[in-house]
């Protein structure tokens, strides 16, 4: 089975993770994760993919994998 991919935005007023206006939350394939992250950067956000191994990268886009 592939592993799919969800990706949500910090929300400041609810202090969480919601789903992007616009954005789905997933299920996605590797290959829909690309155009989610490329609507999200249409949005404003950065969305670099350097977070986990540098330590920077957008704290406000959260994108998991299960």
């Amino acid at each position: 089975m592939k592993p799919k991919y969800y990706v949500a935005t910090w929300d400041v007023k609810k202090g969480m993770f919601t789903p992007e206006k616009g954005v789905r939350t997933g299920p996605y394939s590797l290959w829909g994760l690309r155009n989610a992250i490329r609507k999200l950067r249409e949005c404003g956000y950065p969305c670099n993919y350097s977070s986990k191994i540098s330590g920077g990268g957008d704290p406000s886009v959260s994108i998991w994998r299960v």
